[in-house]
This record gives C-alpha cells, sequence and structure tokens, in this order.
C-alpha cells in the first residue's frame, strides 16, 4: 500500500506588532510546519533569532498573521504546510496553496452517552471543557468567526449537553457534526470543525467524514550514532483512525478501545530502549511510526495515519490510505 512520509518542526518566538483594533502589543507566536524532509536547523535557528523579539514590521515590512506567515514561508521554500499561532487560540493555515484562517474555543459542559455497555465510564454523567476548533478560507476574519460562534456558545456553555436536541448522545464526532450543521449555512465554505474532550484525544468532522486521534507519551531511551552515551525523549505518539460513524454508538471508535488497542505496543516502548526493539538502522521518529504500523494494522484497521514526535520541535507523520487525500495534516 502507499505510504507518505513527512517531517513535522516547530519553533516559538515573541514579537511585537500594530493593529488597527489595539494598536502596538506583543504576541507569543508559535510556528508549525511540515515538510518531506527535514528542515535544516540552522535555517530554523536563523529565523527564530531574527524574529525574537522584534518589531515585525521592520522584519517583514506586515504585521497580520497571514503576512508574517506568507514570509517565513518564503524563507524556508521546502515547508509544505505552515500553520502560525498567534497566542493558542488563532492563527492562519498556509496548505497546498490556499491560506485559512483558524479559530479556537472553550466551553464548559456536562455530557453522558446514553448508548455505551453498563460500567463503561461514559455512561455516567461528567464533564469537560471542551475546545472548538473552526478552519474557514482567510475570508472569515477571527472577528467574524467569534460572531459566528457566540450563538453556539451561548446554547453549549454551562449545560448539559444532553439536553439540546440533536445532541441526546453528544460524542466528539456527533457534537462536531452538530456544529458543523448549525455554522455551515453561514459559513458556507468552512473546512472543517474539530472537537476536543482531552488533549489526548480529539476528532474532525469537514462535512463528509469523522477522523478521531488519540495520543499517548512514552519515555524511551535512545543510542545515537555520534554520541557517546544513550540519550532519552518523551516520545508523543498520535494515532489517527477514519471509519464511518456507528450510528447506535455515536462514534466512529471507542477512544478507550484505541487506548487499550495500543497497549501491548506501549508497553513495548515505554520505559525501553529503543535500539534493542526496533529493526537495526537510526532509531528515527519515522523508524518508530513504521514499526507502530507494522505492529497495529491487524488491531486497528481504520489507522491511517501515525504521528511520532521525539521533542515538542520534531518529529514524523507517517500516512496511507484515506489520509494521503486528507489536508491540512496540521492537528491545530
Amino acid at each position: 500500500m502507499t505510504q507518505r512520509s513527512q517531517h513535522f518542526s516547530q519553533f516559538g518566538f515573541e514579537a511585537a506588532r500594530r493593529t488597527p483594533r489595539q494598536g502596538l502589543h506583543g504576541h507569543s507566536f508559535r510556528c508549525a510546519m511540515v515538510s518531506a524532509q527535514k528542515l535544516p536547523e540552522d535555517d530554523i535557528k536563523k529565523l527564530q533569532k531574527t524574529l525574537n523579539y522584534s518589531d515585525l514590521k521592520e522584519i517583514f515590512n506586515v504585521e497580520s498573521d497571514i503576512g508574517v506567515a506568507l514570509n517565513i514561508a518564503e524563507q524556508l521554500p521546502s515547508v509544505e504546510e505552515l500553520c502560525l499561532y498567534a497566542g493558542e487560540r488563532s492563527g492562519v493555515l498556509l496548505s497546498m496553496g490556499d491560506s485559512y484562517q483558524w479559530r479556537r474555543y472553550r466551553f464548559e459542559a456536562a455530557h453522558f452517552l446514553p448508548n455505551v455497555p453498563e460500567g463503561h465510564k461514559c455512561g455516567r454523567l461528567h464533564g469537560h471543557g471542551f475546545e472548538v476548533t473552526l478552519l474557514a478560507p482567510l475570508r472569515w476574519s477571527a472577528e467574524s468567526l467569534d460572531e459566528h460562534w457566540q450563538p453556539l456558545y451561548e446554547r453549549l456553555h454551562g449545560h448539559c449537553l444532553n439536553r439540546i436536541v440533536g445532541l441526546e448522545n453528544p460524542t466528539s464526532e456527533v457534537l462536531a457534526e452538530w456544529i458543523w450543521r448549525q455554522l455551515i449555512d453561514s459559513i458556507t465554505d468552512l473546512l472543517s470543525v474539530d472537537v476536543r474532550e482531552t488533549v489526548t484525544a480529539g476528532c474532525r468532522y469537514d462535512g463528509q467524514t469523522h477522523r478521531i486521534w488519540k495520543q499517548q507519551e512514552a519515555e524511551c531511551a535512545v543510542q545515537l550514532a555520534g554520541f557517546d552515551e544513550p540519550m532519552g525523549h518523551s516520545y508523543r505518539v498520535r494515532l489517527h483512525l477514519e471509519a464511518p460513524l456507528d450510528k447506535v454508538m455515536g462514534w466512529t471508535q471507542d477512544y478507550g478501545d484505541v487506548k487499550t488497542q495500543f497497549q501491548p505496543l506501549y508497553r513495548q516502548l515505554d520505559h525501553h530502549c529503543l535500539n534493542e526493539i526496533l529493526p537495526s538502522g537510526e532509531p528515527s521518529d519515522l523508524a518508530v511510526a513504521e514499526w507502530l504500523r507494522q505492529g497495529l494494522g491487524e488491531a486497528l484497521p481504520a489507522l491511517n495515519r501515525i504521528d511520532v514526535h521525539s521533542t515538542p520541535e520534531e518529529g514524523a507523520i507517517l500516512e496511507w490510505g484515506a489520509a494521503l487525500a486528507t489536508a491540512p495534516r496540521l492537528v491545530i
């Protein structure tokens, strides 16, 4: 089966800029990127040094999110996808020649899943700080997305989701599709709605397909060429799955089941040395992803992408099947 591997990298910087609404102010920016090959570390560090504690007007002669993102992309021409975070809840995305505005929101709500088996923890009334990310073409400003979101926030925040018409079985997937349907008549070119109940699991709905991801960290040692001693990382592994929605359960697959199926391989990774587990060769992030794919294929047939990050700044993306046609690839 055809597969594709890509490299993930990111860096942060502090910079000042001016906007008509806020005047001169500062931001903590973060830039996440996907490329076919690993970006030269020296190029990233040089760009980061130039941008850090700068006035963006003096550096790029632009101050908007999209202007900054486009200029960074020009400095790193091998980048295929770039997401700029102006803070953690707003920014722009460059993907496959298109530009998008994204905005993240949070609401606090209770829910329970009425159709799960007896004893399943999600069948009990509980709650979350839900996070929702809207992705739309750049013609939609952050302020216009805010205006469309506010009525939904008022319906969702501080309530029990099961009591809202259409959310009687409020899984992440059902909630993402419900939000999509509330917005699509007004934001007619909305690209996707992402919902996170926790920091380790999320889902995306794009009007046709539900995709979920489940994340876990593994603490591993590794012996790298050129180093006299072994070192270690907290590896972040994110599994992506795509499947039709189960109309009764309201999910593509139970997040808990994904975690359970991952456990045999996870136990082989966590608190072990990768050189003793992986086939011979450099134990790279991509090598970990390929090893996981081989081990998880039968247990998780809906799996079509694996992300492995050895550090917050870099990692690998391995995808195949339906995931090859999916854009964007960055999890915002």
